[in-house]
């Protein structure tokens, strides 16, 4: 699977090889694999917490849409979809059934 190929329907789950923690409203990852760290925060650490479980992307859109003024944000869709997908690009999220 490729970015391009991540669409609404596509059911995604966090990958085991991530470890992550809440510290303080921001979320730590770590890519046990390649030793990256990274942070989220805001709709970010929720997207990743929602990623726990098989979700879809028009299911985080909706959740994110919910849950926070996405005013800002343009197309809600599109910038779920981005995040998501570089999420993925760094192999923190896969495709599941």
């Amino acid at each position: 699977m490729t970015i391009a190929s991540i669409n609404p329907k596509t059911k995604l789950q966090r990958t085991d090889g991530a470890v992550s923690v809440d510290m303080d409203g921001e979320t730590v990852m770590m890519d046990i694999e390649n030793g990256s760290y990274f942070a989220l925060t805001g709709s970010g650490s929720y997207i990743w917490a929602a990623l726990e479980t098989p979700v879809t992307l028009d299911e985080i859109v909706a959740q994110v849409s919910e849950k926070f003024d996405t005013s800002e944000f343009g197309c809600v869709e599109d910038a779920v979809t981005d995040f998501v997908g570089k999420l993925f690009a760094n192999g923190l999220v896969v495709e599941t059934i």
